[in-house]
Formats: structure tokens, sequence, C-alpha cells
């Protein structure tokens, strides 16, 4: 039995029926994945920026917290070489003592 224009044309029409249906259908789904990835981006870009905040006070804080290695090392030399002169000086009295309690208990 050969088709019918009229056959061919509701197969066309019912074709297209279903693949607009789908094209509708894809359209509908691709749109809420891009409002999800949206929505996920806001909510990222807003912890970005709740996490940048906490960095810049903890930085901040660093200073008042800890030290630098080659600043301790640094500041360490530093009372070594005043307790080296602290301690020359009071070899210099101890011995000027010595001399001068020598000198009387002669």
């Amino acid at each position: 039995m050969p088709a019918t224009p009229e056959a061919v044309q509701l197969l066309l029409l019912a074709i297209g029926a279903v693949l607009g249906l789908c094209s509708g259908l894809v359209a509908f789904y691709l749109k809420e994945v891009r409002r999800a990835l949206r929505e996920g981006q806001n909510l990222l870009s807003v912890e970005l920026a709740r996490l940048g905040r906490e960095l810049s006070r903890l930085e901040a804080g660093l200073p008042e917290k800890y030290v630098l290695r080659d600043d301790f090392v640094r500041t360490v030399v530093g009372f070594d070489h005043r307790l080296d002169g602290l301690t020359r000086e009071v070899a210099e009295v101890n011995k000027n003592i010595s001399r001068l309690l020598g000198a009387e208990a002669a």
C-alpha cells in the first residue's frame, strides 16, 4: 500500500512535533542547569569574599603573634652583644674592687 501525501504530511508533522517537544525539554533543562550554575557561582563568590576577609584579618594579626626566624635571631644576637658588654663591665668592676680591697688590706 503506497503512502498517500496526506499520510506523509501527517507523519512529518508528528516527527516535527516530537522533535520540537524534545528540543523544548532540552532547552528547559539547559536553562535549569545554567540557573543552578549561576546560583552555585554566586554562593562561591560570597564564600570566596568571606575567606578573603578572614585571610586579611589573619595576616594583620600575624606580626602580633609570630616572629620571623631572621627577626628572632637578630634580636637574640643583640641581646647576646649587650650581655657580653655587661659581662665585661662586671668583670672590670670586680677587678677594680679586688684592687681596691687588696690595696686597703695591705
